[in-house]
């Protein structure tokens, strides 16, 4: 499992919040001041690209969906700090 930036960590929040997501709904659930949607699209790029999300084809674009829980993933770190340290 590849490490999360910061940044990346915070977009895959609201994945694992709420599901499946179109890049415009992360957008619009950012606060003011929000994020241009071709900075969003391109953490959840890297997203997909690190094995965190999918897509599928919906209506007009797509949707996002979480393939590692967040579980799965603070385990996986807390594993990683352990190893590292101790």
């Amino acid at each position: 499992m590849k490490p999360l930036t910061e940044r990346e960590e915070y977009v895959m929040n609201y994945f694992w919040d709420r599901g499946a997501l179109s890049v415009r709904e992360v957008v619009e659930l950012h606060d003011e001041p929000r994020p241009s949607r071709t900075t969003v699209a391109t953490f959840v790029k890297f997203l997909e690209q690190k094995g965190y999300l999918e897509h599928r084809a919906e209506n007009n674009g797509f949707v996002y969906i979480p393939i590692i829980q967040r579980n799965e993933y603070c385990g996986h770190n807390l594993r990683n700090v352990i190893r590292r340290y101790f």
